[in-house]
């Protein structure tokens, strides 16, 4: 047997009204128990579907008193009982166990068990009792107890037959013994008379009085009463009736603790179902309303004034037993409380000035009968002015409205008006930090740097307003180093460069950018002002080879082209110089190899050797004449 630990010892009572229920199958298998069952041993329904029965079986049990209970339920009787049950953490509880075997098509197919709180003197009893049998000293049944229990199970017609033999054979024995010369009729008389008041007992005993108790129990079952105790030892007729009562009662039994059960769960159901805020109807198979709760109810009534414009004398409870479908303003809508449905179905409707969701479903039982349909009401009205305004502030949001808020008096008080004034709230948290950036940032787009925000704002819009001061330290450290270079450049410190390192990404590049832009700009200038400077002080230099884009390289050119013009000049004079030195004093330079004034320095430079030259040609001229003469 199995030992279930641990126990201990702390019995719990059960209340007077409890009856614990339960079926196994043919294995003893749990495959049903009740909320009492539950409730008194501790475990869930879980950790006993499936289990064995002998989950919640106590050490203290007998394997003997288990061992009567499976040979009577297995023989088709119903058996009664003492039983010591354990709880989950070990405490138990005692009840009176009546179990009986479940018949399908005559065939035993499991079997229930309907248990009750015992009295005190049969707890003890019990406890006195099982003592002995776990000590190995369980009562022996006597010789003349089991002669009674022979006698009372012979069947009727015997016992019927001995009692209306006693007397004759009484008589005649008596007769008998007496002799047929001494016998007396009165004698005989009496003897049959005693008999006969033994026959009446024996009849009374054996057959009238189990059959009187069978009236009792079958009554006391009439009357609801499904504790009553029945002796069910005798196999008579009338033990065998009393067993057959035996096991209607625990049926009965557990049939009306199973219907209590059902009817529970339709009380809380309905209870549910009255209490909730959705509004619910139910309507029979010929579509009439069998069923509103508190929530359809109101919203009817809420309708109600509207409604009796169209239906005269509209009451809700006059809505009872007739169609609900005839309050409703299109034919289609009608249509769908006509009809016998298969499917869920549900639609959108405008009613008497409410928006309402109706969701219907069809309700089969398990024989597939259609039963009929229930339907949830769900006003949206509140919802759809709510959907509305938000898709009004969405259309000007996007359209760049962002001053627009919900009309929060057109919203119905409640949730709808309190979530109106909640999104205002979330937009004016959301725009206000948007404005000041968009101002911010037109600022800076005008060239205006403003100053730093001080405000103080809470997660991403505090995010917002450290990049946007970390943008205007970035432009006013642009603006800086703009102002440093320009002033620079006007003092002529054209060496002078901005720290690219202070700023990042593209003002970085802007600052290197300008750095190069004056690199490119001051290079070719002091290359530039190198060759002026030279030229200015007679050095002339050599052409400028260095590569050079765009007016840098055209000015590169015309330096190099006044370099060569510079050295030509140089050279015009050379030659000239040279030639005087040598008396080749017709010798001129080629003016033509000039441009501008250096071909009029040319030219006048020639111009003034043939004026020193003309006086000279004139003496040498005469000269040579007065030499030739």
């Amino acid at each position: 047997m199995k030992i279930n630990m641990p126990v201990t010892q702390k019995e719990i009572a059960l209340a007077d009204t409890s009856s614990i229920v339960s079926k196994t199958d043919l294995k003893g298998r749990i495959t049903y128990i009740n909320r009492d069952f539950l409730e008194i041993s501790g475990f869930t329904e879980a950790e006993l579907i499936g289990q064995s029965h002998n989950i919640i079986r106590h050490p203290d049990m007998p394997a003997e008193a288990f061992a009567d209970l499976w040979q009577t339920v297995k023989a088709g009787k119903p058996w009664n009982g003492m039983v010591k049950n354990r709880c989950k953490n070990g405490d138990h509880y005692w009840v009176e166990a009546n179990a009986a075997p479940i018949r399908e098509n005559g065939e035993i197919i499991g079997y229930m068990s309907v248990r009750s709180k015992p009295s005190r003197q049969q707890v003890d009893a019990a406890e006195v009792l099982y003592a002995k049998m776990r000590a190995g000293h369980a009562p022996k049944t006597s010789v003349l107890t089991k002669l009674s229990n022979y006698i009372e199970d012979l069947g009727l017609r015997y016992k019927v037959a001995a009692a209306l033999a006693l007397p004759v054979v009484a008589m005649a024995g008596f007769d008998y013994i007496r002799g047929p010369q001494q016998a007396s009729i009165l004698l005989t008389s009496c003897v049959g008379v005693v008999a006969f008041i033994c026959s009446f007992f024996v009849l009374n005993k054996w057959v009238m009085t189990p059959m009187k108790q069978v009236t009792k129990n079958i009554n006391a079952i009439a009357n609801g009463d499904f504790q009553t105790r029945m002796n069910t030892r005798a196999n008579d007729e009338a033990g065998r009736m009393m067993q057959a009562i035996k096991a209607m009662q625990i049926r009965l039994g557990f049939d009306l603790n199973n219907s209590k059960k059902l009817n529970e769960e339709a009380v809380r159901l309905q209870t549910a179902l009255d209490n909730s805020s959705t509004a619910f109807t139910f309507g029979d198979s010929q579509n009439r309303l069998q069923y509103i709760n508190n929530a359809a109810k109101a919203l009817w009534q809420n309708m109600a004034t509207d409604i009796a414009k169209v239906h005269p004398n509209f009451s809700v409870e006059a809505m009872m037993g007739g169609n609900i479908g005839q309050y409703l303003e299109k034919d289609e809508q009608r249509a769908v409380f006509a009809q016998k449905l298969s499917t869920p179905s549900g639609m959108e409707i405008v009613i008497y000035g409410r928006s309402i969701r109706v969701s219907v479903v069809p309700i089969y039982n398990n024989s597939g009968e259609y039963l009929g349909r229930m339907t949830q009401w769900t006003d949206r009205t509140a919802e759809v002015l709510a959907e509305k305004e938000v898709a009004r502030l969405v259309t000007e949001a996007v359209a760049g409205n962002l001053s627009e808020r919900a009309d929060t008096t057109k919203l119905p008080e409640g949730f709808v008006r309190d979530t109106g004034r909640g999104i205002n709230q979330i937009l004016d948290a959301v725009i206000t930090p948007l404005n000041v950036a968009a101002s911010y940032v037109d600022s800076i787009a005008k060239g205006n740097i403003p100053a730093k925000i001080s405000e103080t704002y809470n997660g991403d819009f505090n995010t917002l307003k450290n990049n946007l001061n970390q943008c205007i330290d970035a432009v006013n450290a642009l603006v800086a180093d703009a102002s440093l270079l320009a002033n620079a450049a006007a003092q002529g410190q054209l060496s002078t460069r901005a720290d690219a390192s202070r700023h990042q990404g593209d003002f970085r590049k802007i600052v290197e950018g300008v750095n190069n832009t004056l690199d490119s700009v001051v290079g070719p200038l002091n290359v530039a002002a190198e060759c002026v400077a030279r030229i200015s002080a007679g050095d002339i230099p050599d052409n400028i080879t260095a590569h050079y884009n765009g007016d840098f390289n055209n000015i590169k050119n015309n330096l190099n082209t006044c370099i060569d013009a510079v050295n030509r000049l140089v050279s015009d004079a050379n030659l000239l110089a040279e030639a005087a030195a040598e008396g080749r004093v017709t010798v001129r330079a080629d003016a033509t190899q000039h441009q501008g004034d250096f071909r009029k320095v040319v030219e006048g430079v020639n111009a003034t050797l043939e004026t020193i030259v003309q006086p000279i040609t004139v003496v040498k001229e005469a000269v040579d004449a007065i030499n030739t003469a």
